[in-house]
């Protein structure tokens, strides 16, 4: 292995790790909230108890920061009037509510394979579309051949892997699509979640306000919903044990770290391609992991072509502006050296002009001596 590919792992290994335990996270926390709605009567207020624990959790982790909550909620709003479109960094809450509610209420319908098959394919189409536009205040980044390849690999992945169950001709397809939905989702909430923790100056911060407008868009839900079904109330979560719990922070975690922090760092498609292996290292997903895997590694040579690429590239520029640098250095010397010359002439001259004057003083000073005697 070259030093250059050693540096590269070393640059990008801790974040992809962050990514892949993100992946395996979220499986783990579909899992709690499904198991979870079975105490609190439906989906709806699983997700909600969930956000709600979340938001308790990011409460201690978002009082660090660069920039204190005064100055930051300042600089959000003033972003805001500068630029409408940044209203949409509120939106990473209801967007991120729609992911868990979706995980809580489709997994028991369609299995978790499929629904996290779908995640997935949501998931690196959105990413790959966000780093080749850089869509909203995203930095554009190159997409190569390698990279599109590793996407077609995991697509094509999860459709086989599942192909007897979107083939069945029931309603697993229709709701599959949702699950894609949920999966580009993530990418889109990730990105607004992202520019709100830049203005607020913590990641930690941007996901606290983040799951702080998720939890009321769950809460209103969960009235709308008690008002239509008339939902039972009484004997909620009884019997639940403490773990039904760890969806929210699992959450919270998983928004702050791997959905805001990583992709600053390495892009939205090696991000979410770490995600994907991530998701699909359990057992019923086992069959699509080597494919994941090998997706994962292409997009890893193609970061490292594209890494040095650049290094190159920005050397290349570096190169040629201390070529510019030196060529208006010698302008300037140039310049300096004209206007020296400039200077001694006019000395020169003025020197010259004082002495023609002297001759001539000294002509008519002999003329005046001459009609005097």
């Amino acid at each position: 292995m070259s030093s250059r590919m050693r540096r590269m792992l070393l640059r990008v290994t801790p974040f992809v790790g962050i990514a892949i335990l993100c992946g395996s996270l979220l499986v783990v926390q579909s899992g709690i909230n499904a198991n979870l709605a079975n105490f609190a009567g439906s989906g709806i207020r699983s997700a909600f108890i969930s956000f709600l624990t979340g938001t308790a959790l990011l409460v201690p982790t978002s009082l660090k920061g660069h920039k204190s909550w005064k100055n930051g909620l300042i600089s959000t709003f003033e972003m805001i009037r500068d630029d409408k479109k940044d209203i949409l960094m509120f939106c990473g809450g209801p967007l991120g509510a729609f992911f868990v509610a979706s995980g809580v209420l489709l997994s028991p319908l369609i299995g978790f394979a499929l629904f996290f098959v779908a995640v997935v394919t949501g998931q690196l189409l959105m990413s790959v579309a966000y780093d080749f536009t850089g869509f909203y205040y995203t930095e554009r980044q190159t997409v190569s051949i390698i990279q599109l390849t590793g996407v077609v690999l995991s697509v094509g992945g999860a459709i086989t892997f599942q192909g007897d169950a979107l083939a069945n001709g029931d309603e697993s397809g229709v709701l599959a699509l949702i699950g894609v939905a949920a999966g580009a989702v993530i990418i889109i909430q990730s990105s607004f979640n992202k520019r709100l923790s830049g203005a607020l100056g913590s990641p930690w911060k941007g996901a606290l306000i983040s799951f702080i407008i998720g939890t009321i868009a769950l809460f209103v839900a969960v009235l709308v919903e008690t008002v239509i079904t008339n939902l039972s109330t009484e004997d909620i979560l009884v019997g639940s044990r403490w773990w039904h719990y760890l969806g929210g922070p699992i959450g919270a975690f998983v928004i702050g770290a791997g959905f805001i922090l990583v992709p600053t760092y390495i892009g939205f498609v090696l991000t979410f391609a770490s995600v994907v292996l991530g998701i699909n290292i359990f057992p019923e997903n086992f069959g699509f992991f080597w494919g994941s895997a090998l997706s994962l590694s292409l997009f890893l040579f193609s970061s490292h072509s594209l890494f040095f690429r650049r290094k190159r590239e920005r050397e290349k520029q570096r190169k040629k502006e201390r070529k510019r640098e030196r060529k208006r250095e010698k302008e300037k010397e140039r310049e300096r050296e004209e206007e020296r010359a400039e200077k001694e002439e006019r000395q020169r001259e003025r020197e010259r002009e004082g002495q023609r004057e002297k001759k001539r003083e000294r002509k008519r000073e002999r003329k005046r001596e001459r009609k005097g005697g």
